[in-house]
C-alpha cells in the first residue's frame, strides 16, 4: 500500500511485491541464520524513490541492501537492452545512476543476526543477506521482464533516456567548462603578466617590459586602469631562422601569444594549444614594446618585432 501511494496512478509500471526467505553465512567460520525480506518496486519517469529497513530501523545509507540492488538491476536490465538490441552501436552500458532515476524501490529484510559499518547504525554490511539480496533481486526482475514484456520495454526506454540525457549533459558540461576555461582570466595562467582594471579593448595597452626589474619600476609608473605590463627574460629566440617545433616549445613566447590572445598565422602540429589568429580576439589597443635605450634593449624589439612578423603579420600590417 505505501508503494502503491508513492508511485500514484501515473507510474510507468504495476507494483511489484516479492518476498523471499534464505538461510546465510557472512563467512565460513561464522554461524548460519535466516534473513527474511520484502521487496516493493515500481517504475515512474516523473519521481524516483530508494529506502532500505533492517529489522525495523531505516538505513539511510544502505550498506548490504543498496550494493545488492545496485548489482541486481543495472546487470538485469543490462542482459536485457544487451539480448534485445536496444543499445547503439558502440553505445556504453548503463549505469545505476541511470536506473535510479526512475527506480522505486523499497526494500525491508529481518535476521537475527546484524552487523552494522558503525555505532550510528544506519548501513549493514552482512555479507550473507547482500549476497543473498543480489540473487533474490536478479531471479525475480528476470521473470518479471519474462511475464510482463511491455512494462520491461517501457522500463527499458526509460533507463536508456536517462543514460543518453546524463550523457549528453555530461558533454554539454565538458564543453562549456573547456570553453570557460579558455577564456579564463589570463592572469591565472601566465607567470608574471600584471593585467589592467579596463575590460574595454579599445582602451586596454600593454607593455612588454625588459625584466624583472623593469617589471617593478613599470608598474609603480602605469596607470593600473588600462595600463598591464609582461615581463620576458633577456632576448627571445630568433623567429625568423628556428623552425615552428622550437618557436612554440618557448615558454616565453607562447606567453606572448596567450597574453596577446588573438592566436597565431601559423598551421603546425606544434601549437596545437594556440588557436588560429582572430584580430578580433585582440585583447589589446595598444603594444608596446619597452626596453632599455641600448644596444641589447635594441636587439631585444627587433626579435619582438620578428616575432610578431613571423607568428602574426597581421598586426604589424593593421599597425
Amino acid at each position: 500500500d505505501y508503494m502503491k501511494e508513492a508511485a500514484g496512478e501515473d507510474a510507468l509500471t504495476s507494483v511489484q511485491f516479492w518476498q523471499a526467505e534464505r538461510k546465510v553465512r557472512d563467512r565460513v567460520d561464522k554461524p548460519e541464520y535466516k534473513v527474511k525480506m520484502n521487496i516493493a518496486l515500481a517504475f515512474s519517469n516523473k519521481k524516483h524513490m530508494t529506502e532500505y529497513y533492517h529489522n525495523s530501523s531505516w538505513l539511510e545509507h544502505g550498506g548490504a541492501p543498496d550494493k545488492a540492488a545496485r548489482n541486481a538491476f543495472v546487470y538485469q536490465i543490462d542482459s536485457y537492452l544487451k539480448q534485445n538490441g536496444k543499445y547503439n552501436k558502440n553505445e556504453s552500458r548503463i549505469t545505476f545512476s541511470d536506473v535510479e532515476d526512475c527506480l522505486m524501490l523499497v526494500i525491508s529484510s529481518f535476521s537475527n543476526r546484524t552487523s552494522y559499518e558503525n555505532q550510528t547504525k544506519k548501513a549493514i554490511t552482512n555479507k550473507g543477506i547482500q549476497e543473498a539480496m543480489t540473487e533474490v533481486l536478479r531471479h525475480q526482475l528476470e521473470i518479471y521482464f519474462i511475464e510482463n514484456p511491455l512494462e520491461a520495454d517501457k522500463i527499458a526506454a526509460q533507463v536508456l533516456i536517462n543514460k543518453r540525457s546524463r550523457e549528453d549533459a555530461e558533454k554539454t558540461r565538458r564543453n562549456l567548462k573547456k570553453k570557460l576555461t579558455s577564456n579564463m582570466d589570463i592572469t591565472s595562467r601566465v607567470a608574471k603578466f600584471v593585467d589592467c582594471r579596463s575590460k574595454d579593448v579599445s582602451h586596454r595597452e600593454i607593455f612588454i617590459v625588459e625584466g624583472d626589474s623593469a617589471l617593478g619600476a613599470c608598474k609603480q609608473a602605469r596607470d593600473p586602469d588600462f595600463q598591464a605590463i609582461m615581463p620576458i627574460r633577456g632576448k627571445i629566440l630568433n623567429c625568423l631562422k628556428a623552425d615552428y617545433d622550437r618557436i612554440f616549445k618557448s615558454d616565453v613566447i607562447t606567453d606572448l601569444i596567450k597574453v596577446l590572445g588573438c592566436g597565431v598565422q601559423v598551421k603546425s602540429k606544434s601549437n596545437k594549444d594556440l588557436s588560429s589568429f582572430n584580430m578580433d580576439s585582440l585583447r589589446w589597443n595598444k603594444i608596446i614594446l619597452c626596453t632599455d635605450a641600448d644596444v641589447d634593449g635594441f636587439q631585444i624589439r627587433t626579435l619582438l618585432l620578428t616575432m610578431l612578423y613571423r607568428l602574426t603579420p597581421e598586426l604589424i600590417r593593421q599597425g
